[in-house]
């Protein structure tokens, strides 16, 4: 709870279960591109966590690992991103963007009986941006759906949204 600043090594894989939960000070982290998997609530309970860079390399996000992060406004998750468990961003009553560059939806891990779904208690109004050319494989792919709604396409490489226009 006293650890206001952490910095992962460079070699650094795997950031494990719990490996940085409650830290009420830390207020960003810069994840290493050696990082593949970010495991269950890791980040958990990080009240101040403004500020999260992500892996380039990164392929799952384990459960509620951003779980409680209050202060979170915006999330990118990288292209590489190919499974995010349950209840990642639960009870992130701040976050209004999440730009999802993965250009295939990705998986999302779920249990029978879970209570806790992607993005849960997040910000009014909160938007996923995903890649322009799959806006509907999101609106179409499982837990993803449930955000039809809130799902824009977004052009990563320009870097601003793209309004569909259906007559």
């Amino acid at each position: 709870d006293t650890i206001a600043e952490i910095i992962l090594p460079n070699n650094l894989e795997i950031i494990g279960s719990d490996a940085c939960s409650s830290l009420k000070r830390l207020r960003s982290i810069k994840v290493p591109d050696s990082v593949q998997i970010i495991d269950e609530w890791a980040f958990s309970g990080c009240i101040n966590l403004e500020d999260i860079k992500l892996s380039n390399s990164l392929k799952s996000i384990g459960d509620c690992a951003f779980h409680w992060c209050y202060s979170l406004t915006k999330i990118v998750i990288p292209e590489s991103i190919e499974e995010i468990g349950r209840g990642v961003f639960d009870e992130c009553s701040n976050l209004i963007e999440v730009y999802c560059k993965a250009v295939i939806p990705p998986k999302v891990k779920w249990r029978s009986g879970s209570n806790h779904d992607l993005f849960k208690n997040n910000s009014s109004g909160r938007k996923i941006y995903v890649p322009y050319e799959s806006v509907d494989a999101y609106k179409k792919a499982p837990l993803w759906r449930m955000y039809a709604k809130d799902i824009v396409g977004f052009d990563f490489k320009n870097s601003k949204v793209l309004l569909v226009v259906k007559s």
